[in-house]
């Protein structure tokens, strides 16, 4: 009897079973959170399987069975119940009396609470249903015209942007000139959002107060904001006439370009082809208005724009990385004029090392409408190894599917040669709240 229970004590179960009961525990580990009682209940089970086994120790036909027994159980537990442990429940809806205890708390919050509190309460209006928004709307628009801190002030404008808040477009218009540059901005950033055909006057009048032949932040979101909201071609004569200015800054003009083909605007075709193709203007203008002439159909400019081409590809030592710029621009150029034969050259761009190329090549596939475009755009979409890359993919498959995408031209905002996002960066103090001075 005392070497029976001996050997039933040093009896050891393979390496094996082992494993696979280690990595069993491991898996419910992982999910016991989601099904709890599920892990227990495999412990459970081994704790009387293995009483059962030492109380029948002397049936060797136990021992012989019961590792086949324990794990097929065990996989049945598993299987049988994968789905329901895996699958998390679908969040249940807010009740109206939720959203009106938080409406009342929100208010009680804009109120009185501190600048941390208020902009956290603003950022949670925006996520509220539009009928709890209007209710909060004459206390946000009274609020604003208080508010002194910057802070809290950007963070107004953001919400007037998102709400459409146009009553109070007097407090942005004198937010717009505020000596305080990401102020301004916003400024910019809301009245853009809220598309007011009126509101061109306002930016071109601000425009007109600044030193174009600096480089500015807030010269750069006008410009954008004029090529985007309606009535903004009213603007036209006045920035061709700074376009034509070389001592201007070379960043302005390239906006002040790619404005005329976000506009459509034929008249500065002329201006536009001088541009695009003299070899002593800077990269970043170069490319915008080569853009801007594909966008504004201008035919005349396609025996231009081949002859560019050709002189890169007799050229191939000569600056690289510059020339791949301007090729790739001119093709996109070309495509949008509707020259189907350099479709096989934006495909061979599409595999290029480069990300920000590669971001570029997308939209040319868009603007192609050619279609084996979208099963090239399929693979960006989920195996290119660029985010930025695989989403402007997915976004340009919605378009080529008849879908709307939040933003605009994500493409050509992230591949500027020489310059930032400027609406990613409007955006971007707009959300943080913070200000540079």
């Amino acid at each position: 009897m005392h070497n029976s229970t001996r050997e039933s004590q040093n009896w050891k179960r393979p390496s094996w079973f082992r494993l696979f009961h280690y990595h069993l525990r491991i898996y419910y580990t992982s999910i016991k959170s989601q099904n709890l009682s599920y892990y227990f209940s495999i412990e459970l089970f081994k704790f009387i399987f293995l009483y059962a086994r030492n109380t029948f120790k002397n049936l060797n036909i136990f021992r012989a069975t019961h590792i086949a027994l324990y794990g097929f159980v065990c996989i049945f537990l598993l299987i049988g119940r994968l789905d329901a442990v895996a699958v998390k429940p679908a969040p249940k809806p807010i009740s109206e009396e939720a959203y009106r205890k938080k409406t009342d708390v929100l208010t009680q919050v804009l109120k009185y609470g501190t600048s941390l509190e208020r902009k956290a309460a603003l950022a949670e209006v925006e996520k509220i249903p539009s009928e709890y928004q209007n209710e909060l709307k004459p206390l946000i628009i009274e609020s604003f015209k208080k508010e002194k801190d910057p802070g809290m002030r950007l963070a107004f404008l953001r919400v007037a942007g998102t709400l459409k808040l146009i009553e109070s477009k007097d407090d942005v218009l004198m937010s717009l000139e505020d000596e305080n540059e990401d102020i301004a901005r916003s400024a910019v950033a809301t009245l853009k959002k809220w598309e007011d055909p009126d509101s061109w006057n306002d930016l071109l009048r601000r425009l007109k107060k600044e030193d174009l032949s600096k480089n500015s932040n807030l010269s750069v979101s006008i410009i954008n904001a004029l090529g985007e909201i309606p009535g903004g071609e009213g603007a036209s004569t006045y920035l061709e006439a700074k376009l034509k200015e070389k001592f201007n800054s070379s960043e302005i003009r390239a906006q002040i370009a790619l404005y005329f083909g976000k506009k459509k605007l034929t008249h500065a075709e002329v201006t536009l082809q001088q541009l695009a193709f003299s070899e002593a203007e800077t990269l970043t203008l170069r490319t915008y208005a080569i853009s801007s002439l594909g966008k504004i159909n201008s035919v005349s400019s396609m025996p231009k724009l081949r002859e560019l081409i050709t002189e890169i590809r007799n050229n191939p030592n000569s600056d690289s990385k510059r020339n791949q710029l301007l090729k790739i621009y001119s093709l996109g150029a070309l495509i949008e004029l509707g020259d189907a034969e350099v479709f096989d050259e934006i495909v061979e761009f599409t595999k290029d090392d480069d990300s920000i190329v590669r971001l570029r090549s997308i939209q040319f596939l868009l603007d192609s409408k050619r279609p084996e475009a979208r099963e090239i755009l399929e693979y960006k979409s989920k195996r290119d190894p660029s985010p930025k890359v695989q989403k402007a993919a997915t976004d340009a498959l919605k378009k080529l599917d008849g879908e709307t995408t939040e933003g605009s031209d994500s493409a050509s905002d992230e591949t500027k040669p020489e310059s930032a996002n400027q609406d990613s960066i409007d955006d971007k103090a707009q959300s943080t709240g913070k200000t540079g001075k």
